[in-house]
């Protein structure tokens, strides 16, 4: 969890609530946002989808999935996270993407021979969906247009409906044909709106108490028109489900979390907008308390804490989904339980599992419990790119003062041209020699303690400055351990030259050989997007594979593969591509093209978004990107086009 970063998801119809989305883009969230840094750099980024979902995106019918998957998102952060404003309209009510096979089944019993034939025109057997399901097709053709699609759309929802009425399914089961779109985002967005979801699950499974305490970090804004809205923008034929949902919030909300208002509508579908004042007043009020309570209940840590929780939690990420290896895991447990006192060096092409390998074989260190175990990631964090901070922050978690370590400078200098700038730009070989020097003898030094050290740093080659390796000791002490990746590989000859400068001290070497084992390790993948393949691919995809051997091209191919639908063919156009490329770099380069050619993102944002992140020096924060890309006013016009809503702050 980001716990720097407070990330509100809003949820309401569109059309209807204009005054009060314009309200708070001007100035509730430009107020919050300099409330939250004002309280020690903490960042405010609320989530509008009023331009999130382009038209493009909207023809692959995932537009909801995309919603929740924002809503997730904004749960996924501390609180206050969600917001939701319920009129006098319900709203779209989305077909579903997905159905099951045998639920379809069940309702096309209940359709005539006309009802049946037009939904299974429109949805097709897929069984790479777990569990086999029946999927909408994405809309092509006449259907692009909303007025031709619109008209297909209400027709198969109204069969959907009436066969689902006359079915035996349970209540769970038929919410997805009759929930609105924004139902649907608060009952993913409210855990004790309905029974919890998968997601909520997860969620529940950090945190006990969240079932208790989430409805008390919901706003709900409710409004009831008072006049006659047939007709206006206020209102739709679903007024009755408006209402009921309406209520089933002011049930669930604390009465304090809640703002009723009744405006007048005037003859000429004016709404009285006295209510926006008091709006404004009681949301600020509420979010600054939320915020407050937040972070009064967020421990405040150092900055070795805060390191140490980011490299755990890339560490976790990185062995997620780990497969094979044992002989590599038993090379790295034969070195830690043995003699040799060279440190060890784990190397191999990109791609190849280095970073997943050596998570793996921390948390099997952490688990028998037989030293103490510091590791590091390489990039993983601003902390940790350089060998000055790897360093120091090593130093630092093993108790040594780097201060103490380089008394004949001041703190001041340690910290500016040593630790933060001298290894970006080294000027001066005499201090950072003298500085690798010390913690040379730091780490021999550990030789006196009654404790066993063991060290892992992974990726030495995406280190930001040349390292010789000098604070390395070629002879350890017999209570500690040093195991460390590195990269040999001949397209990257810069980043190989940190394994010829081990090389030269180190003998005590490995070589990551290629992964022999893609297909189990691609189920697993695709299973958790809830996705498999059939025979057909599976040969497809090792024929594939035989030239590029590594991990990492499995995990790009699997970000493909999860759209190919059971009864695509290799080498088909149409639709998703079903082809992959037979190596790595061309893999790489198919998944950034499809971004824009088949999943719909705009082509000059994902030029921008990974331009930026290659320019930055330690990554980008999300909050940060969006400053950056809003700085080109003619790109935010493109992005965000006031055709339907106006953009009152002329930003992303």
């Amino acid at each position: 969890m980001n716990t720097k970063t407070f990330r509100l998801f809003l949820s309401s119809t569109f059309s209807d609530f204009t005054a009060e989305r314009q309200l708070l883009q001007t100035k509730v969230f430009p107020h919050m946002r300099k409330y939250c840094a004002e309280k020690g750099g903490y960042a405010f980024q609320p989530i509008d989808l009023r331009w999130g979902v382009s038209a493009e995106a909207q023809l692959d019918q995932k537009t909801l999935e995309l919603c929740l998957n924002e809503v997730r998102s904004c749960k996924s952060h501390p609180y206050p996270n969600f917001l939701i404003m319920a009129g006098d309209r319900y709203g779209w009510v989305p077909l579903p993407y997905a159905i099951d096979k045998e639920e379809l089944e069940t309702l096309l019993v209940k359709m005539d021979d006309d009802e049946k034939a037009k939904i299974l025109a429109w949805y097709h057997e897929d069984l790479n969906q777990i569990p086999a399901s029946y999927i909408i097709k994405e809309r092509s053709g006449e259907y692009e247009a909303d007025e031709a699609w619109g008209k297909v759309e209400s027709e198969l929802r109204d069969i959907l409906q009436s066969s689902v009425k006359a079915s035996s399914l349970s209540d769970e089961q038929r919410r997805k044909y009759f929930f609105s779109a924004t139902e649907a985002e608060v009952e993913e967005g409210i855990i004790n709106y309905l029974a919890p979801t998968p997601f909520q699950k997860s969620l529940e499974q950090k945190n006990a108490d969240i079932r208790s305490i989430d409805s008390d970090f919901t706003f709900g804004f409710l409004r009831s028109i008072d006049g006659d809205i047939e007709g206006s923008v206020y209102g739709d034929d679903n007024v009755h489900e408006a209402t009921a949902f309406k209520q089933r919030i002011a049930a669930l909300l604390p009465e304090q979390n809640i703002l009723l208002e009744s405006p007048k509508l005037n003859d000429g579908d004016q709404l009285d907008t006295d209510y926006l004042e008091r709006f404004e007043k009681h949301l600020i009020a509420f979010l600054e308390k939320s915020v407050d309570r937040s972070i009064e209940q967020m421990t405040e840590v150092s900055g070795l804490e805060e390191e140490l929780q980011a490299q755990s939690h890339h560490a976790r990420q990185k062995r997620a989904r780990f497969q094979g290896r044992e002989e590599a895991l038993a090379v790295i447990d034969d070195y830690l339980r043995g003699e040799n006192n060279q440190p060890l060096v784990i190397y191999g092409p990109s791609g190849q599992g280095k970073s997943a390998l050596m998570s793996k074989a921390i948390e099997q260190e952490e688990q028998s419990s037989r030293s103490r175990i510091l590791y590091r990631f390489v990039g993983a964090t601003p902390q940790s790119a350089t060998t000055a901070k790897v360093l120091s922050s090593l130093l630092e978690e093993l108790g040594i003062d780097i201060y103490t370590l380089l008394d004949q400078y001041e703190p001041d200098y340690i910290q500016t041209n040593i630790i933060e700038n001298f290894s970006m730009q080294p000027d001066d070989d005499i201090v950072f020699n003298y500085f690798t020097g010390e913690v040379h003898d730091a780490l021999l030094g550990l030789e006196s303690h009654d404790t066993s050290y063991t060290i892992f740093i992974d990726a030495v080659d995406q280190l930001h400055n040349r390292d010789h390796f000098f604070w390395l000791p070629k002879a350890l002490p017999k209570n500690v351990k040093v195991v460390i990746s590195a990269l040999d590989d001949e397209h990257y000859p810069d980043d190989s030259l940190y394994l010829e400068n081990l090389r030269e001290t180190i003998t005590n070497l490995y070589e990551l050989t290629s992964f022999d084992t893609p297909l189990p390790l691609m189920h697993e993948m695709l299973q958790g997007y809830n996705r498999t393949i059939q025979p057909h691919q599976e040969t497809y995809l090792l024929q594939q594979y035989a030239t590029a051997s590594s991990p990492l091209y499995l995990a790009i191919a699997a970000e493909e593969m999860r759209y190919w639908s059971s009864s695509d063919k290799p080498q088909e156009h149409g639709g998703f591509s079903s082809r992959l490329a037979d190596t790595q770099k061309g893999v790489i380069a198919e998944y950034i093209a499809n971004l824009s050619s088949l999943h719909h993102h705009d082509k000059l944002l994902v030029e921008k978004v990974l331009g930026f992140i290659y320019a930055s020096k330690n990554g980008l924060s999300e909050s940060e990107l969006l400053a950056l890309l809003s700085t080109d006013a003619e790109f935010v016009e493109t992005m965000a086009p006031e055709t339907w809503h106006e953009n009152p702050t002329k930003e992303l």
